[in-house]
């Protein structure tokens, strides 16, 4: 696994589609149904904070791989937070799937961030039991965040 030195490259080398729904066993029969990306593991995820800007949460997602590709669907939590506000999910307008972010796998993300904050892009880190993600924000630029995994696939 390369590692990446800019967020340009990182971008090249997305190995995780994610997306944000108000419905998730909706959004899995969407998927299900109209991509034929099967089986889903849905699970409780624990983000615990890591740095400035980022408070602790607790979320459900579910994922699903299709060739080299992870899907993820997350549940929009509720209250909201910088990580997912701003995407318009609203539980009033019938199922939406909203792409949240893309994932990559950098499990020595500092010259990735260190390009990021160059960029202006910001960055919340959180720490799960496999280690840490950082997300940058580049929604300013495509529309979406960049989760970096720091850690070496399973």
């Amino acid at each position: 696994m390369a590692a990446y030195q800019t967020i340009r490259e990182a971008l090249a080398s997305c190995t995780q589609l994610a997306y944000v729904t108000n419905n998730m066993s909706g959004a899995i029969s969407s998927f299900e149904q109209s991509l034929g990306i099967t089986p889903w593991l849905t699970r409780e995820v624990a983000l615990q904070a890591a740095g400035p800007g980022s408070t602790d949460m607790t979320l459900r997602a579910s994922f699903a791989r299709s060739g080299e590709r992870l899907f993820e669907i997350i549940e929009a939590p509720a209250g909201w937070s910088e990580l997912f506000g701003g995407f318009g999910v609203d539980a009033q307008r019938g199922l939406q799937v909203v792409p949240h972010h893309i994932g990559v796998y950098a499990p020595d993300p500092e010259a990735l961030l260190a390009d990021a904050r160059k960029a202006g892009f910001d960055v919340l880190s959180f720490r799960v039991p496999r280690g840490d993600i950082v997300f940058v924000d580049t929604r300013r630029v495509t529309g979406m965040w960049v989760e970096l995994l720091c850690f070496s696939p399973a």
